[in-house]
């Protein structure tokens, strides 16, 4: 190459990334206006997090995701094809203006179009606006393109979810040998399969039959339920069940069954539930025993206030139709003062939502058996081979979850569980009607969830009033039988008492009347988990515990830790032999601490200093909220110990000292 040629080489390259420069600088931003991007929208990856298909991703990892999709057919393949055929000119033309105003801007708009559309890849959000022949065109076309330019197939081609880049790939998993499908068109995309499918994620947003629209505020609006009219299926019911003949004490022949499955759960809660509905879509064979029967269920363990918030309703794909009520804020009370901070959430009616969790599960396929009372596990060789309930009725598994919450009868018999009863929290709840939800010298409850510090209502705890729609509300107190409580409490009050005095003390119940047959209990516990698996077995939910220390939130961290319980068995089930050891099923202890409750110690550290403060304290606290920047409190609520060490007062060196003693002596 000559020296003159090799200037124009130079100009060409300086030409070429001039232009490239100004793209960035300048048509980048035009068309970042032009399809009005927002920094605060929550991409799929982190809104459906589940450690597995959806995972987000570190800015380099996700660049490297992009470059090796877009790099194929149009960028690379199509220069040198123009090169070849019409010579250099064309081939320039092609790098340097059709990329940036052609193939990039494919790629943005089809990135930013999946964004909105809940991970939706392009083919089935032009299904949704087009028509199924239209979506089925570009899944044809997405399918072949790669084939015609000879990239070589499935591995080369566009990951099918634009907008889940950062997620781990589908194909990266062991195939389902069950299954053997050429074309499957999955929840949020298509897979390319020749001999096996890998079995679909529980995160996955709903599938294109069931639009998601989601409003500002992040709630799903027009969701439908799915359609439960169709016979359940009951072929797993079926399978893999055998009937053997003995004798009875008597001589007597009579049959027995002996039920083999691939997950046995016991407890059908929203940990339970949620591991059964996540298993069950993966085509595992899944038995859930549940002590209440079908008929009364979830009458006894109707115990749960049941707020929540949008990262929740978007990551299970809540409806609407358990929604009791959509709030617009939180409201924080103390004695003297109350803060609002704008929060969207929704409050829950939890019958419903956990009578959904069943009929979710049941429609892919697990077998729920509703008068089933577990009692003790089934052990051979040191292991845990299945569960046994009603005295003698005997089912088993390869591995078993315990979601029975603090009754734990599996997870204590494994001497996995060690709940104490310091450490319990108690609570009582009502539902009231004619409420007055903003009365003078009060905070404005309406669409609101407030909770109140104060030891005259709530020794050691907490008191709240979510509003449940019109004049009606969800009312309760709960508070731990910890140092607090005793320094706080009034001789010979029991927490129905002190229901009754916030009752006929607050003028917001001044014309309020408690709605007949809604009156709630429970208890969690508030305290450190342990080890919370071993061989082929595992504790999910309040078993371990996971309730939130700090309000007390359950219903997120429950279904957290069914994901990833499910998550497990999954990983542990498709293997080519299965491994259920206890090394193998350790993930799920390290994803619990990871996903399901990271910083723990540091916010039940946080927890017990805030329920020894005193009322003055409390009114101090309020204070600060409203001179603090959110990002202070946000970290703060999060664990971050600068943050909490930055909203301490010189007056809380005593409460720091007697929390530190109390915490290592135990």
């Amino acid at each position: 190459m000559g020296q003159r040629t090799m200037v124009q080489v130079i100009w060409l390259v300086v030409t070429v990334l001039a232009l490239f420069t100004v793209g960035y600088l300048g048509y980048s931003r035009y068309l970042a206006q032009f399809v009005e991007l927002d920094d605060s929208r929550e991409t799929p990856a982190h809104k459906y997090e589940d450690g597995q298909e959806y995972v987000p991703a570190k800015k380099p990892v996700l660049l490297g995701h992009h470059y090796s999709s877009i790099a194929g057919g149009a960028p690379i393949v199509g220069p040198i094809t123009a090169g070849v055929v019409w010579g250099w000119v064309p081939a320039l033309a092609w790098i340097a203006l059709g990329n940036p105003l052609l193939g990039s801007v494919h790629d943005f708009v089809s990135l930013s179009s999946s964004l909105r559309h809940d991970g939706k890849s392009i083919g089935y959000i032009i299904g949704e606006y087009v028509g199924e022949r239209g979506k089925n065109m570009l899944l044809w076309f997405a399918f072949l393109t790669p084939r015609r330019a000879g990239t070589g197939g499935s591995a080369r081609s566009k990951p099918p979810t634009a907008a889940t880049a950062s997620s781990k790939s589908a194909a990266s998993r062991k195939p389902d040998r069950r299954r053997s499908l050429a074309l499957r068109p999955c929840r949020s995309s298509f897979s390319l399969l020749s001999s096996g499918a890998p079995r679909p994620s529980p995160a996955r947003p709903p599938s294109p039959a069931v639009i998601c629209r989601l409003s500002e505020d992040g709630f799903r609006r027009t969701a439908p339920v799915p359609d439960r009219s169709k016979p359940k299926q009951i072929t797993r019911l079926l399978q893999k069940r055998c009937v053997t003949r003995t004798t009875n004490p008597t001589g007597d022949a009579y049959s027995t069954m002996t039920d083999n499955y691939d997950v046995i759960i016991a407890g059908a809660g929203p940990a339970g539930g949620q591991a059964a509905r996540d298993l069950a879509a993966r085509g595992y064979d899944v038995c859930v025993l549940e002590t209440e029967s079908e008929d009364e269920f979830p009458s006894r363990s109707n115990k749960s206030t049941a707020g929540t918030f949008p990262s929740t309703m978007a990551s299970f794909n809540i409806p609407d139709e358990v929604v009791m009520n959509f709030t617009d804020d939180v409201v924080l009370e103390s004695p003297n003062d109350h803060y609002h901070r704008h929060q969207p959430g929704a409050v829950l009616e939890f019958a419903d939502f956990k009578n959904w969790l069943v009929d979710e599960a049941e429609a892919d396929g697990a077998e729920y058996r509703f008068d089933a009372r577990v009692s003790k596990p089934i052990m051979e060789g040191g292991e845990i081979v299945g569960v046994r309930y009603n005295g003698d009725e005997e089912v088993y598994a390869d591995i078993v979850i315990d979601a029975t919450g603090p009754s734990a009868p599996l997870a204590k018999a494994l001497d996995l569980c060690d709940l104490r009863r310091e450490k319990q929290a108690i609570g009582i709840e009502y539902e009231f009607e004619g409420m007055d939800l903003a009365p003078d010298g009060y905070g404005d409850l309406t669409d609101a969830m407030m909770l109140r510090l104060d030891h005259d209502i709530a020794p050691g705890g907490y008191s709240w009033i979510f509003h449940t729609g019109g004049d009606t509300a969800k009312v309760g107190v709960c508070y731990i039988q910890n140092e607090g409580h005793r320094h706080n409490a009034k001789s010979g009050y029991t927490i129905d008492d002190y229901l009754q005095y916030w009752t006929e003390s607050d003028p917001r119940f001044a014309n309020a009347e408690r709605i007949a047959g809604k009156q709630h209990r429970g208890s969690a516990h508030i305290q450190l988990p342990g080890r919370m698996s071993t061989d082929n077995f595992m504790a999910i939910g309040d078993t371990v515990p996971t309730v939130d220390p700090l309000w007390g939130e359950g219903i997120d961290k429950c279904m957290r830790s069914g994901r990833v319980a499910a998550a497990t068995a999954d990983r542990a089930l498709t293997n080519s032999e299965r491994d259920t050891s206890a090394s193998e099923l350790a993930i799920y202890d390290q994803l619990w601490h990871d996903r399901v409750a990271p910083k723990v110690k540091n916010r039940l550290f946080m927890t017990e200093m805030l329920y020894r403060a005193s009322n003055e304290r409390y009114d101090k606290l309020l204070e600060d909220l409203h001179r603090l920047p959110n990002e202070q409190l946000d970290a703060a609520n999060g664990g971050s110990p600068l943050a909490m060490f930055r909203m301490l007062k010189f007056e809380d060196l005593s409460i720091l000292a007697s929390t530190a003693k109390d915490w290592f002596s135990n």
